[in-house]
């Protein structure tokens, strides 16, 4: 089968590995923000935010690197997201609906992991670690906004490319038989090795969501980008990719494998 394996995929992706990088202006170096994680915050080249985290595997950390990226966002404004000016403001709004989405969309993976249904733990994951990329706007005229991405070390993305032609196939099939998704793992491998700049995933905040303010003050906006009740209550919509993935594959094949 090694015929049909795309070899120069796997050495170009050695080599990004190894040299790709982007020029970010880091506020910070790595702080640890408990349970077992890190975080470090700084600056695009187009003045996004960009959040990285490091080793946040569990949901209790997850919540806990959405609550410090969010605190982040409110206390440090950029050039686009602020709390100065209608723009800024609105951008902000709907930055932090995206969070606070994020960790709800989280927490119903981690209750269905937790009940009697069948686990999906690495959809979970994947979706977690996906390197997001926020814009507002359309085509080359978008502006980023905001980038929330895992941290993967140099080392550990060559390791993961050398052991790929090994390691996808395994891990497939180890993710098919305790009835999980083979395709998250894939993603989530393979994001890991190319890294976030390759393979971003940009989304779209006006195509799902919608700020009603009215007539309202940037101070009045300002105040409710604060409160959790605030932006739910100006933010309306929902993101396509945000969305819980379809359960009724795995349930299928749990029931079975209960029947066998």
């Amino acid at each position: 089968w090694l015929k049909f394996f795309p070899v120069k995929f796997w050495v170009h992706s050695v080599i990004s590995a190894m040299f790709v990088g982007r020029r970010v202006a880091w506020a910070q170096g790595w702080q640890e923000a408990g349970r077992g994680f890190c975080l470090r915050f700084g600056e695009g080249p187009t003045r996004a935010i960009v959040a990285q985290h490091e080793a946040a595997w569990s949901f209790d950390a997850q919540r806990e690197a959405l609550r410090h990226v969010r605190r982040h966002v409110l206390d440090n404004p950029t050039r686009h997201v602020n709390r100065e000016d209608h723009s800024g403001v609105r951008n902000t709004l709907m930055v932090m609906r995206f969070l606070h989405d994020m960790e709800d969309t989280m927490g119903k993976l981690h209750a269905e992991s937790c009940s009697e249904d069948p686990t999906d733990s690495w959809s979970a994951l994947e979706l977690f670690c996906r390197p997001w990329v926020l814009t507002r706007g359309k085509g080359s005229g978008a502006t980023e906004l905001f980038r929330l991405e895992e941290h993967v070390p140099s080392e550990f993305r060559i390791l993961c490319a050398l052991m790929g032609p090994i390691g996808l196939p395994i891990g497939s099939l180890l993710a098919w038989v305790t009835v999980q998704s083979p395709e998250a793992f894939c993603r989530l491998h393979l994001r890991r090795i190319v890294g976030p700049r390759m393979v971003p995933n940009k989304v779209s905040l006006d195509d799902g969501y919608t700020v009603e303010a009215g007539d309202l003050s940037v101070k009045a906006l300002s105040e409710a980008a604060g409160s959790t009740s605030g932006i739910y209550d100006l933010v309306k919509g929902a993101l396509p990719q945000l969305r819980l993935p379809p359960s009724q594959l795995l349930q299928s094949r749990y029931d079975a494998a209960l029947a066998e």
